[in-house]
């Protein structure tokens, strides 16, 4: 009979645990895709999710983002262009004539292959 060490960690304890609870209000679900997208910056996904939290009709302009998160308005224009060229972020234009656009967020962009 073999010899059990006791004082040695289950395997179970070296990699990560999942305390899951079930929210009922004031969450975000938040794709995987996008939280572990490999071609998106660390600013791009923290981004994605600050902007996926918002309620519809929040401001997500550079300065209004650049005001409630820590990153600067350089950080924030980079995400950005990231976001929309993975497909996350879309600019509509709403006058052509004013020549103004709004963003609009696609939770599950197309995939590209």
């Amino acid at each position: 009979m073999a010899w059990k060490n006791f004082s040695a960690p289950s395997r179970a304890e070296y990699g990560v645990q999942h305390s899951n609870v079930r929210h009922t209000r004031n969450f975000t679900v938040i794709s995987n895709e996008l939280i572990q997208h490999p071609h998106l910056s660390a600013n791009a996904r923290l981004l994605g999710a600050y902007i996926q939290s918002l309620r519809p009709g929040a401001a997500v302009g550079i300065k209004a983002l650049a005001k409630q998160l820590p990153l600067g308005e350089k950080a924030i224009s980079t995400a950005l262009r990231d976001l929309e060229a993975h497909g996350y972020l879309k600019r509509v234009v709403e006058n052509a004539s004013q020549v103004r656009s709004r963003p609009g967020w696609n939770a599950a962009p197309p995939i590209r292959r």
